[in-house]
């Protein structure tokens, strides 16, 4: 009787283990994403794009080139604040 409870109590942990891990990763790579600097890129197109900036807690616009930037690049101003700041 107290073997299947202890199975059961060390299954339910582990799901919990799992689940929680994959949540806190995510979130730790969209703060990851939001930390990251402006990149214009390499490329000569002039693409109207936002990013975050963590010291003002906002997304700004920025001119992206069109290749070799990073993910702190976002097509509105509503994407780049509802990943970086929740709103």
């Amino acid at each position: 009787m107290y073997r299947k409870i202890l199975v059961s109590v060390i299954v339910a942990l582990t799901v919990f283990n799992i689940v929680c891990g994959i949540v806190l990763y995510k979130t730790e790579t969209d703060a990851m994403i939001c930390m990251l600097p402006e990149v214009k890129g390499l490329c000569k197109a002039r693409i109207l794009r936002w990013r975050y900036d963590p010291v003002a807690k906002t997304c700004h616009k920025f001119v992206y080139g069109g290749c070799k930037g990073n993910k702190n690049n976002f097509k509105s101003y509503d994407n780049c604040m509802g990943l970086c700041a929740g709103k």
